[in-house]
């Protein structure tokens, strides 16, 4: 996945790497961390597409696509950053405006970002994740992070109809912002770059006479890709000019056929590919990627989406960054030992715990049996202090209950590589039953978390079953 930092104190047993299914576990126990940093690879596992189905979000991280909100909300326009939030907007029904919403990769921490009494739309990160610029009644605005600061961003072009502003996207230095608006003279859209403090705006796409919208940066700020309308065909494609000067190297990127249409374009955080929606006349919508240049990016789409789901408005998140899960700066403080599981070559989950005695904190593999099924491991210690755990690079952590308890069940899915089950027990478990579908543990179990940090028996239970692929629970009493 990329390099570990890990600082601690004592004698840590030498680390242990165990592969199921293209799942790796790597585990490490009795010493006092002081700092487990991670810098995950620059590759498309440690990315992720995020898009609208209906009216969920929805994401796709290697070949696992994953709803991460629920009914009730109708999000526009979702646009991942750098620092693992998602933005989008949606009607609030208190001020009757469209206001922004934002959440962590994996939906926790969904909160209204904005309240003011105007609409909120079509927003864009910009690449230090402090800033974002939207689109209110047609004009350019900026807010702060944390939903302070708005403030309207003045652009003035001749030309340029005002109030027509649409789709702004920062660029990758922070200096440039590109929209799309109104040529009053040529009456239709085109594509517009300004400064990001604001100011003259100069067209962009020169030499059209049609539509052009949806500009999107490449990464390294050399190219913009947007969308051409064709009055002919009644659909869009999707060209690329170098950047900052307009109409140099203008070309054709993604032409689509008589019958289809192209929206959304993101590129992929290499410059390699870009992701598109497909629109297909009478048919549900797709996405779809196409390479940019001669790279070997392998397709992760077809495999990650069933047919039933018809995806809009998809975005690439940039790599994702360097992170401390354990010691200052990170939110699962100290430790004593950990798990990290890996599914191909991206991030699938993290487990830390902590022991009274770190010395005594052991974490140890049970046989599995077949070559599929999930990874168990029993955690023993003198007294389990802290077990927190996360299935997601950037989201909620779920801290385990933990007080009585001595050892621990942690199941890692063979599928996705997830934590899928930790049961905190304080006597000794023992497996009392493997079939070729479950296995079952005996013991005084004091909880049983499943891999989204609900505790399926808080009452406690003397007797789980797991599922043998996944490692998610079947049944308990």
């Amino acid at each position: 996945m990329g390099d570990a930092t890990i600082t601690y104190t004592g004698h840590l047993s030498p680390a242990q790497a165990f592969s199921t299914n293209g799942v790796i576990t790597v585990s490490a126990a009795g010493a006092a961390l002081s700092n487990v940093t991670l810098s995950p690879a620059p590759n498309p596992h440690n990315s992720l597409i995020v898009f609208v189905e209906g009216n969920e979000l929805w994401t796709i991280q290697g070949q696992v696509a994953t709803p991460i909100t629920h009914a009730g909300l109708n999000p526009a326009n979702p646009a991942p950053s750098k620092t693992g939030q998602i933005v989008f907007s949606d009607l609030d029904p208190v001020t009757g405006f469209s206001q922004l919403y934002v959440c962590n990769f994996d939906g926790s921490a969904l909160h209204r970002m904005t309240s003011s009494n105007r609409q909120h739309g079509q927003p864009s990160w910009s690449p230090s994740g402090a800033k974002i610029v939207f689109v209110s009644n047609g004009a350019l605005w900026t807010v702060s992070q944390d939903g302070s600061g708005e403030a309207i961003l003045d652009v003035t072009t001749s030309g340029l109809q005002p109030n027509s502003y649409g789709n702004p996207a920062w660029s990758p230095d922070g200096a440039k912002i590109a929209f799309d608006g109104i040529d009053i003279v040529k009456g239709h859209r085109a594509v517009y770059v300004a400064n990001s403090t604001g100011g003259s705006a100069p067209e962009f796409t020169i030499g059209y006479n049609t539509d052009c919208s949806h500009p999107c940066w490449a990464p390294d700020g050399g190219a913009i890709a947007y969308l051409v309308f064709s009055p002919n065909l009644g659909n869009e494609s999707i060209s690329i000019a170098n950047a900052p000067i307009p109409g140099t190297n203008v070309r054709g990127l993604c032409i689509p056929p008589d019958n289809q249409s192209y929206e959304s374009p993101s590129f992929s955080p290499d410059g390699s590919s870009i992701v598109f929606e497909v629109r297909t006349m009478n048919q549900p919508s797709s996405l779809d990627t196409q390479l940019v240049a001669t790279r070997n990016l392998p397709t992760l789409l077809q495999e990650a989406l069933s047919e039933e789901v018809e995806p809009s408005s998809p975005q690439w998140s940039p790599y994702f960054g360097k992170k401390t899960f354990v010691g200052s700066g990170g939110q699962m403080g100290s430790a004593s030992g950990f798990l990290l599981t890996e599914l191909g070559d991206g991030f699938a989950s993290f487990l830390s715990i902590a022991a009274t005695t770190p010395s005594k904190l052991t974490i140890t593999k049970q046989p599995s049996g077949s070559g599929d099924a999930a990874q168990v491991y029993i955690a023993k210690a003198d007294a389990i202090t802290k077990l927190v755990y996360s299935n997601a690079y950037y989201g909620a952590y779920t801290a385990v209950s933990t007080t009585g308890a001595t050892q621990a069940v942690i199941s890692v899915s063979s599928v996705s590589g997830q934590v899928g089950l930790v049961a905190p027990f304080a006597e000794p478990a023992k497996l009392t039953r493997a079939s070729e579908t479950a296995c079952a543990y005996d013991g005084k179990f004091l909880g049983v978390y499943d891999g989204k940090g609900k505790n399926l028996a808080p009452s406690g239970a003397s007797h789980i079953e797991l599922d043998k692929k996944t490692g998610a629970l079947v049944s308990w009493r």
